[in-house]
């Protein structure tokens, strides 16, 4: 058991439902991992039990040049069109340390309204990355984009805990209250982990990309923050 101060800081809840005497939640950080769990208020109301659920727990942090040799990794023998689908043509296939050494400079050097995130295992190993980009500070907006697992991770949920941390760096940290992204049609897992988020369907854009004379459409989704703002 873990026991959580309800108090602005290092521990967050998420997607709280509130009964007469218990709580509901999807999610916690505890010390920096993110714990499926379900919570009980006791008598004070001050203090909440986090009963822990599972071991799939990750951690976030700034992606690093050195993790470009996993993303290297983890994309080399996928087929070119899935390839495509993840990149949406800003990357060529295959991908290589040249390409993502650019990508970067552009994202971790240049841009001021962007970061590129990796996910670590419980062994501090990496096992997925997205870049968070277009933060703007007056809509109070950002955007997610290049969202992967590591393939023998896919399909356990590795990607929704990354994604829940994401969030709440999004909204818990920056202050942000909508997140957007883009998700080509065909790929229906990834719609549905981020439907499971909170996301939804805000737009579709057909003809999005070309791709060897098929096209691809995207689906335009985003998530608002719940929570009020202090």
């Amino acid at each position: 058991m873990y026991t959580i101060l309800y108090a602005k800081g290092f521990y967050y809840l998420h997607n709280l439902v509130e009964t007469e005497n218990s709580l509901s939640i999807r999610s916690v950080f505890v010390n920096g991992f993110l714990i499926p769990g379900y919570a009980k208020k006791n008598c004070s109301g001050q203090k909440i039990c986090v009963e822990k659920k599972g071991e799939k727990m990750i951690r976030l942090r700034p992606y690093k040049p050195s993790d470009a040799w996993k993303l290297v990794e983890w994309w080399e023998h996928t087929e070119e069109e899935v390839f495509m689908e993840w990149s949406a043509g800003k990357f060529s296939y295959p991908l290589t340390i040249e390409q993502l050494d650019g990508y970067f400079e552009v994202w971790g050097l240049q841009n001021e309204d962007g970061w590129m995130m990796t996910a670590l295992d419980r062994q501090g190993e990496p096992a997925g990355h997205l870049l968070m980009r277009l933060a703007d500070y007056a809509a109070n907006t950002i955007r997610f984009g290049f969202v992967v697992i590591k393939p023998g991770l896919r399909g356990k949920g590795i990607g929704r805990e990354m994604l829940s941390q994401a969030l709440a760096f999004a909204f818990d940290i920056l202050g942000m209250e909508r997140v957007t992204l883009g998700v080509f049609s065909e790929n229906e897992r990834a719609r549905h982990c981020y439907e499971s988020l909170g996301f939804v369907q805000k737009e579709y854009v057909p003809g999005y990309m070309e791709y060897k004379g098929k096209m691809y459409g995207v689906c335009e989704m985003e998530v608002q923050n719940k929570k009020p703002l202090s």
